[in-house]
């Protein structure tokens, strides 16, 4: 995308402060497609402990061009059933690609994808890709305070992603009636989660590769949290997202209630218990805080409306500017996630965006 840009700072009234706002105008796209004389390069997926042929996987390519262009998708997965563990793309003569593999068996971790040079001398246009063949992990969910077994806990592996790891909810399983449950292509860690329970992360950073991991997780229920969320003069705001930044999270209803089960409490303090809530709703300011208690009658959170800006792009002749791209925030050069913006196709160059104060 090129464009021309309209910067503007002013202040929006005495209660908001200064407010940035900024009009980019789209006139080009970026190229499509691969360029002429790209060939086929082969793919080998192999087992990275026995070497033999992966015969049944996805993947995706995205393939960089000697002038920095990229061309593919992440989430466009292909496929494959192969005897041999091998497919085919086509790449030009020099080029990097990055191939992302996943495998019921084996471990899909970071980085996301193989990265391979394909350079115009290479006598075989050929690249193998090794796959880490996962733990076996199986055991039993119980609760921490009766010893009854969990059912339908999720447990999942997972994936390291840094700073962090992300739990990968796809490649989890179910525990029974009986709390069991029984876990493969396990890389470093598993993650066990339950509505009523406090979720557990478990590791297993200094264990043989080769050995089915045994194991018995008991589950904290927790604490429970309740409130309303409402506006600045008191109505309900429904359907507002609460979560508690430890993977609990619940919909506001009719009234407003909301009710989170299995709540962590993140610390202590002299005045009690600490934890902390986010509240998230389209037309609404973020809302954050930590609470020291929590009222036996719940929480009140009040959620504020955005501030909505309205305005027009005109040209250097006073002719209204049909399509371009706003981008507003709070004082003059605000944080980029504090950032709000909006693509606009206007006749009349007329705009409305929402931003926080």
């Amino acid at each position: 995308m090129s464009g021309s840009w309209i910067y503007w700072v002013g202040r929006c009234g005495p209660w908001v402060g200064w407010l940035s706002v900024f009009c980019a105008v789209m006139v080009g796209a970026g190229p499509a497609g691969l360029p002429p004389g790209s060939s086929p390069v082969t793919v080998r997926v192999i087992d990275g402990g026995t070497r033999e042929p992966v015969t049944s996987f996805e993947y995706f390519v995205i393939v960089e061009t000697a002038d920095g262009e990229r061309h593919g998708d992440w989430e466009a997965w292909l496929a494959v059933d192969s005897a041999t563990g091998t497919f085919q793309v086509d790449a030009p003569e020099s080029c990097q690609l990055g191939i992302g593999i996943r495998s019921p068996k084996y471990v899909y971790e970071y980085p996301r994808t193989h990265d391979r040079v394909i350079r115009s001398d290479d006598a075989e246009r050929v690249v193998t890709i090794e796959l880490e063949r996962g733990l076996v992990v199986r055991g039993l969910v119980l609760d921490e305070t009766t010893d009854a077994p969990i059912a339908n806990a999720l447990v999942s592996p997972q994936i390291y992603t840094p700073p962090g790891y992300d739990i990968d909810c796809e490649r989890g399983v179910k525990t029974d009636e009986q709390g069991r449950f029984e876990l493969r292509f396990v890389s470093d860690s598993i993650a066990v989660e339950h509505a009523d329970y406090c979720t557990v992360e478990h590791d297993f950073y200094e264990v043989a590769r080769d050995e089915v991991q045994e194991l018995t997780i008991r589950l904290d229920p927790g604490l429970t949290v309740t409130g309303r969320v409402v506006t600045p003069d008191g109505r309900p705001v429904v359907e507002a997202l609460v979560e508690d930044g430890d993977g609990k999270k619940a919909e506001t209803d009719d009234d407003g209630q909301f009710e989170l089960r299995g709540v962590r409490l993140w610390a202590e303090s002299d005045s009690g218990l600490v934890l902390s809530l986010d509240v998230w709703k389209r037309g609404y300011v973020h809302h954050y805080d930590t609470y020291a208690e929590i009222p036996e009658a719940g929480l009140v959170i009040t959620l504020e409306p955005l501030l909505r800006i309205t305005g027009s792009v005109v040209d250097g002749e006073g002719q209204p500017v049909p399509r371009f791209r706003v981008y507003a925030g709070p004082g003059g050069n605000p944080d980029d996630w504090r950032w709000a913006d909006v693509n606009v196709e206007d006749l009349g160059g007329s705009f409305a965006i929402e931003t926080e104060f």
